[in-house]
């Protein structure tokens, strides 16, 4: 009996000092302020606590109207990265990147170490801004990461992130949340006639929201003050230029959200 003890102690001991030797894995953007209107910037994606990862999967997001995508770069390419089967750049216009990546051999890098860049140029309108921020397009595309040994598992609210914002001028606050998003659900999807976008907020303000299609041009538009707490919103398909996929843009004052849907 008590060598059994040993054993679950040593076990207890053994699992405590793997949280305190690696800690929650993160991921950091930077914000920028007072840029202009052609600007070009360039969007470093940071690493901490970055040891023995096996593989890695998330979406960037940003406000389309503010930012357009220009390119990745990849200083020194630490983890490898191949464009054509880590990215997915496809949705890029309308404001969001997909990335995964994955290796059978761990990969252990520095705090602050660069895995890409994002080239971005400044589009929007003096007062404008936008978020960069990671998140997940569920069901499609969730926030994770497979770290050793074990193969611990991190979500989107397990692991230490830090967003990124772009302020032209003098920030407006609708389009400058702080990388929070927002509870959306949006049903059905796909839809024939029409779709209900059922979201919750915050706190009471401005509300935008924004439909663009795979381009990013946008083809709705609303802008409201509503209080905090749940609301809906009717999408007709009537009102939609032509059948296919299009993406809902909800930003507030403290949040913003990306949901794919499709109009048949």
């Amino acid at each position: 009996m008590i060598i059994k003890r040993t054993h679950v102690l040593a076990a207890v001991i053994w699992l405590l000092s793997l949280v305190s030797v690696f800690g929650q894995v993160g991921f950091s953007l930077p914000s920028f302020t007072n840029t202009a209107a052609g600007q070009q910037l360039d969007v470093p994606v940071t690493v901490v606590n970055f040891d023995t990862v096996f593989s890695i999967q998330y979406v960037l997001q940003w406000n389309p109207a503010v930012l357009e995508f220009q390119s990745i770069t990849k200083p020194n390419n630490p983890l490898g990265i191949v464009d054509s089967a880590c990215f997915n750049l496809t949705e890029a216009p309308a404001g969001q990147i997909r990335f995964r990546w994955y290796s059978t051999i761990p990969r252990t890098l520095i705090d602050g170490k660069d895995l890409f860049h994002l080239n971005m140029k400044v589009i929007g309108a003096n007062g404008t801004s936008s978020s960069i921020i990671f998140t997940e397009v569920i069901p499609t595309t969730y926030f994770e990461v497979v770290r050793g040994p074990g193969n611990q598992f991190f979500n989107l609210s397990q692991a230490l992130i830090t967003n990124g914002s772009v302020g032209v001028g003098t920030p407006s606050g609708v389009d400058a949340p702080s990388g929070q998003t927002i509870k959306t659900v949006v049903a059905p999807n796909p839809f024939s006639d029409f779709t209900n976008i059922q979201f919750d907020l915050n706190q009471s303000g401005a509300v935008r929201l924004m439909l663009t299609d795979v381009a990013g041009k946008i083809c709705y538009e609303t802008n409201e003050l509503l209080d905090r707490g749940q609301h809906e919103k009717v999408i007709l398909s009537s009102s939609l230029p032509a059948k296919g996929m299009y993406y809902v843009h909800l930003f507030s004052a403290d949040a913003h959200t990306v949901r794919a849907i499709v109009a048949q």
